[in-house]
């Protein structure tokens, strides 16, 4: 089954509608940052492009996040 329809398309047309609502609402979070007035390439760069390496241990999974991460 392709996805090149009409379907495809809609659900292509909602995800990014949501990415937009996503992203909006991150900016209204962010009242008192400089994150208020950035662009969605620069909230996307800085919060949700996170570069984790996922472990599981005997109990539970582990994520380890960058030294740089603040």
């Amino acid at each position: 089954m392709r996805f090149t329809g009409f379907w495809a398309n809609q659900l292509r047309v909602l995800l990014a509608a949501a990415a937009d609502v996503l992203i909006q609402e991150i900016r209204l979070a962010a009242d008192l940052t400089s994150l208020v007035i950035s662009q969605a390439w620069t909230i996307r760069e800085r919060l949700l492009k996170l570069g984790a390496r996922a472990s599981s241990s005997v109990c539970r999974p582990v994520v380890h996040l960058p030294e740089a991460f603040p």
